[in-house]
């Protein structure tokens, strides 16, 4: 009688353990065949599958739409005034590099962020150390 539950039991485990399984015994430990670049997330994901491509092009044209102000204060305070339309932040926010738009930078930067998680900008400085230009850089091609 002992045996037969033993063989009963041994086997329910084995049902059990292949019901859990979500993914194929050879490929379990193959950790080198997960691909997280940005090239390949780009034509994977982004290209490939309409679902994908429609969510990000819909937060990407969205994003953009409403202008961005820009003020000085804390926070919440009502203290907080808008900067005028000269100050160098504003400009810069307005026309961050001579090839692309303010909407165009905003909607790559959105696109960068939903595709790796991030968006890493390249700081252009004129001889004084101010920034001139922002320019957007691909994630997978900046490292620490």
């Amino acid at each position: 009688m002992l045996g037969f539950l033993k063989a009963i039991i041994t086997r329910f485990q084995g049902v059990r353990q292949q019901a859990v399984a979500l993914v194929a015994n050879w490929l379990a430990n193959n950790r080198w065949l997960l691909d997280s670049r940005f090239l390949t997330l780009a034509k994977e994901a982004y290209a490939k599958n309409s679902v994908v491509y429609a969510c990000i092009r819909l937060l990407a044209t969205s994003v953009p739409e409403p202008p961005l102000r820009a003020y000085q204060g804390q926070g919440e305070n009502k203290d907080s005034i808008r900067l005028p339309e000269n100050h160098p932040l504003v400009r810069l926010i307005r026309n961050p590099n001579p090839m692309i738009t303010e909407y165009e930078f905003w909607e790559l930067t959105t696109i960068h962020v939903c595709l790796t998680g991030r968006s890493t900008w390249l700081k252009q400085r004129n001889n004084m150390g101010e920034i001139i230009a922002l320019w957007p850089l691909r994630s997978d091609r900046v490292g620490p």
